[in-house]
């Protein structure tokens, strides 16, 4: 799995002209992991992405999205109070898009 994912992080670098730094690096492999339903592998790589630098915003709005696809309704709302704490505007964004939509299903 680690061979795997040095190629993979290696390939992204390559494609982004080599000069992605880490916290990107993390980010697109997160979001391509995510889009390939590959949900646990993305959140992670999301995550290491966010604890670099916790301020970006649509990542947040991807990482939400994610956990909710992945049935983690605890992640989403611990993660929506976290971007609430960094950057209120976003979270207020993200409330409309990503959660409100589906508050009517889990009350």
């Amino acid at each position: 799995m680690d061979e795997q994912r040095k190629v993979n992080i290696y390939r992204i670098w390559e494609q982004h002209f080599q000069i992605y730094g880490a916290r990107k690096i993390w980010r697109q492999k997160g979001f391509t992991e995510a889009i390939l339903g590959r949900h646990q592998e993305g959140i992670k790589s999301m995550e290491k992405s966010l604890e670099l630098e916790p301020r970006q915003g649509k990542l947040w709005a991807a990482l939400i999205d994610t956990y909710r696809h992945a049935g983690r309704d605890k992640d989403v709302k611990s993660a929506y109070e976290k971007l609430r704490g960094i950057d209120s505007e976003w979270a207020e964004k993200v409330y409309q898009s990503a959660i409100l939509p589906f508050e009517e299903f889990h009350p």
